[in-house]
């Protein structure tokens, strides 16, 4: 046993020896003031653990008996001192002492064994702190070690009475064996479980007074759980491969049914244990820089707090913080979604994502694509059609050498006089815009970087019948009207009769263009608001013709056809133009299948796919936070969607219904619960329309419905 202290001194000696050694190297180097850091070095920081588990043992005695398990295993006990090395490893010096039991029930053998085991040794914890967040409470851990064991192994041969046990095959103990010649003569036995042989004694296979000590490699896992800032408990498993057969006084060299295997004798110890952190609780100074503050945690000075945040001036990052405002540990206003707009400043503190406009509101893909469109234009541009910025594009193009973009105007009023070819005239041009302008909706032909071109543009239509006005790009991406002195107009009228401006010939060559429909109504901008091609043209014959802009290639616009086919737009179908009017599919070059459509007059085209025409109440939009009341009553009504809008506004709408009788009752249970801004709308492809213009798609023009007041 002595030699086991030995060995235990030996190891906390040198362990401790070591720390010291690492401490006192620290304190010979040059003071420097301490900092936030994960990597301290290794200290001296015990905590003192005890607890209890069992103890089985794996050999060769009861290895035939079929009542000895695992589970047959003896109450041990174990102390221990560990020692954080690192953050993911500890170094843990352990001893741990138990008895074991083993008594066989086999006629042949009926062997037994007690032994005092006694162990000490080290083992380093590995707690995978690469792997797991580092505010958890639970660490799972893996563990190997060295350890020396003392084992006092002794047999039960002998009753009270000094009677050697006998075991015979009808399972009783007797004096004397059941091969004797005087076996009758035998008395009844009871084993007093009292061990007072030393195995050793016995001298069974020439062993001797061999050592009863020897070492052993345990390896094992388990969970540590930390209960307060100084106890923690201890859930562990060690399977411990010893370097020994001898504990059982029986192995491969034994004869007889004594013979045991060629493998060393192991244990297996389960152990719960708590443990108490013997270190001084640190004083907490994460809020300031511990260069202001002395090894006590207080002010080396009376340092001034100008914004009141409780974060000295001196290392104060964002000085001049409101009063009240909640701040970090630098003084800066606590910003919760990371968006660049402190939490007491944002109208949405907890946005989905760090894409947010001047208020701190999360933008739409819409806003996102807009707000780029902005930054990457020379000149700036308004305007709700996505065509207007596609022209603002064309104004900023650098091969315009940043002058003055010019073209021809007519008004919307003027086209929706025109006649079928005058209208297939116009969508003969390649370069033809829809303009949304501060004096209401028109057309823009051309954008050429020299205004006798515009000229010459102006007097190719007005050979046609269709008269323009000249105009010039203006400073917010719109046009305003210009006036050509009189011998620029005299040049571009002399060269156009003079038929030098062939290079206008280039803008109606052939090209394709997709209808969307012709309607005898118009539809919502609000459909088109992101599909920014199309353009809206309504004509004498009072269809309103929905137009993508042109391709030149006959597969980008069939590609084109398929996504308007998709969205809902059942009608959609390729035109074709070329030198100033439109021409049959046939005659540019495509193999059509049924000739009855293959026309270039329209009719009534309006085919929609219904099933994406929906009805919805809208019970109410906000640009801000929603009242209080109001978020109740919407909370009431229950199943409602928050939808944001191109406008920038919050929409909350109600579940989608088919038919109108059914939104219609949900119209009626909002209205009934006090929501008086309900009121019933229409919904196309996920877009918003008015309930009339849902009704007209879906053909139920002749139902009664709800208008609000």
């Amino acid at each position: 046993m002595r030699y086991l202290l030995y060995i235990l001194v030996f190891l906390s000696t040198l362990v401790c020896t070591a720390l010291s050694a690492q401490t006192d190297t620290t304190v010979q180097e040059t003071p420097t003031p301490p900092a936030y850091s994960s990597s301290k070095g290794i200290q001296l920081k015990p905590r003192l653990g005890l607890g209890m588990g069992t103890l089985v043992f794996l050999g060769d005695i009861g290895r035939d008996n079929r009542g000895y398990h695992p589970g047959s295993a003896d109450l041990a006990y174990t102390l221990s001192v560990t020692n954080e090395l690192t953050s993911y490893l500890d170094l843990r010096l352990y001893s741990v002492f138990g008895t074991i039991n083993i008594d066989e029930l086999t006629y042949e053998r009926a062997m037994n064994l007690q032994s005092q085991i006694r162990t000490g040794g080290f083992a380093l914890s590995y707690n995978f702190d690469h792997f797991l967040p580092s505010n958890r409470d639970i660490d799972p851990f893996v563990t190997v070690g060295f350890e020396a064991f003392e084992f006092l192994s002794k047999t039960d041969l002998y009753d009270a009475n000094g009677y050697r046990y006998h075991y015979w095959s009808d399972g009783t103990i007797r004096s004397l064996s059941e091969n004797a010649e005087n076996a009758q003569n035998a008395i009844m036995l009871q084993r007093d479980y009292v061990y007072e042989t030393d195995l050793r004694e016995l001298n069974l296979d020439g062993n001797g007074r061999y050592l009863e000590r020897s070492f052993a490699i345990p390896v094992g896992a388990g969970i540590q759980f930390k209960m307060t800032d100084r106890f923690r408990a201890r859930m562990a498993f060690t399977y411990s491969f010893g370097m020994t057969d001898l504990v059982d006084n029986m192995t491969a060299e034994s004869t007889g049914v004594r013979q045991g295997d060629q493998r060393n004798d192991r244990f297996m110890f389960t152990s719960v244990s708590l443990n108490y952190d013997l270190n001084p609780m640190q004083i907490k100074k994460e809020q300031f820089d511990p260069l202001i503050m002395d090894e006590n945690g207080n002010f080396l000075a009376n340092l001034e707090d100008t914004d009141k945040d409780g974060v000295p001036d001196v290392g104060d990052k964002c000085p001049g913080t409101p009063e009240g405002v909640e701040v970090d540990r630098d003084g800066c206003p606590v910003d919760s979604d990371k968006d660049g707009f402190p939490d007491y400043r944002d109208a949405e503190p907890n946005s989905p994502h760090a894409y947010v406009d001047g208020e701190g509101v999360a933008m739409i893909d819409d806003d996102i694509y807009n707000r780029y469109l902005m930054w990457h234009d020379s000149i700036a541009w308004k305007g709700t059609d996505p065509l207007t910025e596609n022209f603002a594009k064309v104004m900023s193009d650098p091969s315009q050498g940043g002058g003055k973009i010019y073209g021809v105007r007519i008004a919307r009023s003027e086209v929706e006089a025109m006649t079928q070819d005058e209208i297939n005239l116009l969508m003969s041009f390649k370069d033809v815009h829809e303009i949304v302008g501060p004096d209401g909706e028109y057309l823009v032909i051309g954008s050429f970087s020299e205004l006798p071109l515009a000229i010459q543009r102006k007097l190719q239509l007005a050979s046609d019948g269709i008269e323009t006005n000249l105009v010039q790009s203006g400073e917010q991406g719109d046009y305003e009207d210009v006036t050509p002195s009189d011998e620029m107009r005299a040049q571009a009228e002399e060269d156009f009769a003079a038929d030098l401006a062939s290079k206008l010939d280039g803008d109606q060559g052939l090209h394709y263009r997709v209808q969307v429909g012709a309607f005898r109504y118009q539809l919502n901008q609000n459909i088109f608001a992101d599909m920014g091609d199309v353009i809206a043209v309504k004509g004498g014959d009072k269809l309103t013709r929905y137009m993508t802009r042109s391709y030149d290639s006959m597969k980008d616009a069939a590609n084109r056809r398929v996504e308007l086919l998709l969205m809902g737009f059942d009608g959609a179908f390729i035109t074709a133009y070329e030198g100033g009017d439109r021409i049959t599919l046939s005659e540019a070059g495509m193999t059509v299948v049924d000739e009855s459509k293959d026309v270039t007059v329209d009719v009534e085209n309006n085919s929609i796919d219904v099933s994406k025409v929906k009805y919805v109440v809208q019970l109410g939009s906000f640009d801000g936070d929603i009242p209080t009341e109001t978020l109740d009553k919407l909370l009431g009504f229950g199943n409602v969607k928050p939808r944001r809008e191109s406008d920038g506004k919050t929409y909350f709408l109600s579940a989608s219904c088919e038919d109108l009788q059914e939104a219609n009752a949900l119209l009626d249970k909002a209205l009934g619960l006090g929501i008086n801004s309900a009121t019933l709308v229409g919904e196309f492809n996920h877009k918003l329309i008015t309930v009339d213009e849902a009704m007209k798609m879906k053909g139920d023009d002749d139902t009664q419905v709800y208008l609000e007041d």
